[in-house]
């Protein structure tokens, strides 16, 4: 895959692109000829910069049908989330838990 330098607006373009298919993220960076990893990280910081903006698609996980429940344990913390539940959030949330234990 050639490497190809893309400034924040064209990053944020492809990451709004791919909330509105229905493609997986490997799917979609395949079709368009970028990197899976590079991807993931530019929609990750996009994301986590978009806290209140929310200009950035989110997505439930494609493995949780909705109406159960995700528990998990870390130390003597627990979460419980509902589902189906998006991504970035839940990821917000453990990065959270895992700084609040610090």
């Amino acid at each position: 895959m050639r490497s190809k330098h893309r400034g924040r607006s064209q990053w944020t373009a492809l990451v709004q692109e791919f909330g509105q298919g229905n493609f997986s993220i490997k799917e979609f960076c395949l079709h368009r000829g970028i990197s899976y990893w590079t991807f993931r990280e530019w929609r990750r910081k996009l994301a986590t910069e978009s806290v209140g903006n929310d200009f950035v698609e989110r997505s439930p996980l494609p493995w949780i049908g909705a109406g159960g429940t995700i528990r998990i344990r870390i130390k003597n913390i627990r979460v419980e989330v509902s589902t189906p539940v998006d991504e970035l959030a839940l990821a917000s949330v453990l990065r959270a838990v895992e700084r609040s234990r610090c």
